[in-house]
């Protein structure tokens, strides 16, 4: 029996556990946040460019969510058990499997958060070959919803300053009207 085993089989179980990190997809439940949101925009009526860059962040957010999940499963996957003690201990993150997750998770995200945003502090990189495998996929990603991100509010911002000089034009168009039925000032 003992010649049956073999240690690579553990890696099944490797990539199952991780997979407990995708219950914190359950407390987003988007559909609810989504309705939620909805609501609350019908009942304050923020400005449209307001509620496109609040839309927008959650979108990143999430998609940050999912790219750092993901980055703990190939971590968890590709990573033997002393590197994986070694590096939860450079972190200052406990090693057993009664930990926190959500300690592990923030470091998670807190990695591609550094990815995305371009600013690559590198207290944490890539150790093994799928880890910068899925580095470099991220890096892109990052790179395109950093572009995204800075196109749509410019695009945001170009709309709001339509808006204003529109609003100004009608204003003036008040006032010019105002002035030419000679309506007396105090009714102005």
């Amino acid at each position: 029996a003992e010649q049956d085993f073999n240690p690579n089989n553990l890696r099944i179980v490797r990539i199952v556990k991780p997979l407990r990190i995708f219950k914190l997809l359950r407390i987003m439940k988007a559909t609810k946040i989504i309705i939620l949101l909805d609501k609350l925009e019908s009942i304050i009526r923020p400005p449209p460019v307001s509620t496109r860059i609040v839309r927008l962040l959650m979108s990143i957010l999430l998609i940050v969510h999912i790219c750092a999940c993901l980055y703990w499963l190939v971590k968890l996957v590709f990573t033997n058990d002393l590197e994986m003690v070694d590096f939860l201990d450079e972190h200052a993150l406990p090693a057993g499997s009664n930990e926190p997750l959500w300690e592990r998770y923030l470091l998670a995200m807190y990695f591609i958060s550094t990815i995305f945003t371009t600013v690559g502090f590198g207290d944490i990189s890539a150790v093994n070959t799928a880890e910068r495998a899925y580095v470099m996929l991220m890096m892109y990603l990052g790179t395109l919803v950093f572009g995204t991100l800075l196109s749509e509010i410019q695009n945001a911002v170009s709309q709001l300053r339509r808006l204003v000089r529109s609003r100004g034009r009608l204003v003036q168009q008040i006032k010019d009207f105002l002035r030419e039925n000679e309506v007396p000032a105090s009714l102005e």
